[in-house]
């Protein structure tokens, strides 16, 4: 009876041992990897930006000490410090500094534009950066096509950067930043078509609006992808009236707030806004209500 008491007492001591040993690594590495001070590089134009992560006290700070150099530094999930700076991208050649970001976070991924500029806004020789980051790593993209601004599927599964006339620049995890080729793209084929940046759908698929000018409106045309595909297959059309010519050619703004839907909003003040719902195995097209 007392050599099992001895080996049940023992077997506790390991295990008590064993959970010190990890709480104590994991504390050392804690420590050893958030023991440094944001750089907030506040003599630069712009600073360091910070982008806060949602549930706790992480986050990611982006910026330039120089210029020249984008970094990324990462913060304790207990806000108690920062990883130290990590060096992303440096810049080649002269004459563009670093000048703007522009970020999205959902579900615990960061998308991040960083625009290198020469100040003249005319010349286009602006280069934009394409950054995202997820549990602690990176991955970065120079000229990512264009688009404004990134996209963060809610999970923080997926994120857009840009497109450009051969594809549109997607990452998850798996694969990283990578283009997917058009297949099916209204805008790069033939005929008098506008069509909108691509959305990102939750699912991490994509949606484009194409339109053209028709009498008395405009035939608006919606494309889908898969996930993770810029393969287009288009599922619904409709036309819509306009009070005016439409100086600019029927051209649509689109966004996917869910699964289901997707909101076209033409440029042209004469044209009013609507949605497309999917409703079953087909896209209805209706007013949009406020």
């Amino acid at each position: 009876m007392g050599s099992r008491v001895l080996m049940v007492v023992a077997a506790a001591v390991v295990v008590l041992a064993g959970i010190g040993v990890l709480w104590v690594t994991v504390l050392h590495d804690d420590l050893v990897t958030y023991r440094h001070a944001q750089q907030t590089y506040a003599d630069q134009a712009p600073p360091a930006r910070v982008i806060e992560l949602e549930g706790d006290e992480a986050a990611v700070s982006v910026g330039s000490p120089d210029g020249r150099v984008l970094t990324v530094q990462h913060r304790d999930p207990d806000g108690s410090g920062w990883t130290g700076p990590e060096e992303v991208f440096e810049l080649d050649g002269r004459g563009r500094d670093f000048a703007d970001t522009t970020a999205r976070e959902e579900g615990g991924t960061v998308a991040v534009l960083a625009l290198f500029s020469n100040g003249n806004e005319y010349d286009g020789d602006d280069l934009d950066v394409g950054l995202v980051c997820r549990d602690r790593e990176c991955w970065v993209q120079r000229e990512p096509g264009f688009g404004g601004e990134p996209e963060v599927a809610p999970d923080g599964a997926t994120a857009y950067l840009g497109e450009d006339p051969r594809g549109a620049w997607l990452w998850d995890e798996n694969d990283g930043i990578r283009r997917v080729a058009w297949s099916g793209h209204p805008a790069y084929g033939a005929g008098p078509v506008s069509a909108s940046q691509p959305a990102l759908a939750p699912d991490g698929s994509l949606r484009v609006a194409a339109a053209r000018v028709v009498p008395g409106g405009c035939r608006f045309t919606l494309l889908v992808s898969a996930p993770l595909s810029g393969d287009l297959t288009p599922v619904a059309t409709t036309t819509r009236p306009r009070g005016a010519p439409a100086d600019s050619g029927c051209r649509p703004f689109l966004t996917a707030p869910g699964p289901d839907r997707v909101v076209v909003r033409p440029v042209d003040p004469g044209q009013r806004s609507f949605a497309w719902d999917r409703t079953g195995d087909g896209w209805s097209a209706g007013p949009l209500r406020r």
